[in-house]
């Protein structure tokens, strides 16, 4: 019968612990990749609603944080619109969807060239501390 001794003990101790550290490390390495370049899909309704005014055509919803215009915050929620447009267009908040932006804090939309009323559904935007028509 063969003796295990101490120092080989330790051996498969430290050689386990190596594994399993190594394992670990590699999982948080795919997590924090895998995180870095997906949209969480808390955001994925304000990317959808951005496009749906059409006050944006040429741009695609994977970058909406660089849009003229657009400001996020860290986590990439949309925090301010500020666009300014030539006086002589005409547009509707018609396809803006209010509930969309939870973090909204301003919104500015100096001579974009509305008509008509303001849409009862802006008092969604629980944050909203600046509106400029």
């Amino acid at each position: 019968m063969r003796m295990i001794t101490s120092e080989s003990l330790f051996i498969v101790v430290v050689a386990s612990w190596a594994t399993i550290t190594f394992t670990f490390v590699a999982h948080v390495e795919e997590i924090i990749l895998v995180t870095a370049f997906s949209e969480p899909p808390s955001l994925e309704p304000e990317a959808k609603a951005l496009l749906q005014t059409e006050w944006w055509n040429e741009y695609n919803s994977s970058s909406r944080c660089q849009w003229p215009g657009v400001t996020c915050n860290h986590a990439g929620s949309i925090t301010d619109i500020a666009l300014y447009g030539a006086s002589y267009e005409t547009r509707d908040f018609g396809k803006f969807n209010f509930s969309s932006f939870p973090n909204l804090s301003r919104l500015s939309l100096v001579k974009f060239g509305f008509v008509g009323h303001i849409p009862a559904e802006i008092s969604t935007l629980s944050k909203l501390t600046h509106l400029d028509l």
